[in-house]
């Protein structure tokens, strides 16, 4: 990444409090805001609780599609 690219990200970052900016002369200062996160973390624990549920029931049930059409094929002359 180009540092142009770098600074604007950092900069929607700040702008959403993600972030915090500091200046002193010309070193500027990023520092990560990690109770900012919050929402987002409990956001992804209540879709990785939904998904993890719903592809384990997939999982189990296409494992008995296949055990079933395996006896199928095995019935058949």
């Amino acid at each position: 990444m180009t540092l142009p690219a770098v600074m604007k990200h950092l900069s929607y970052l700040a702008a959403a409090g993600i972030v915090s900016r500091t200046k002193e002369g010309r070193v500027v200062t990023y520092r990560l805001q990690p109770k900012q996160l919050d929402g987002a973390a409990l956001w992804l624990n209540r879709q990785r609780q939904f998904w993890s549920g719903s592809l384990d029931r997939l999982e189990a049930r296409a494992r008995v599609r296949a055990r079933t059409a395996k006896k199928r094929k095995e019935l058949q002359p």
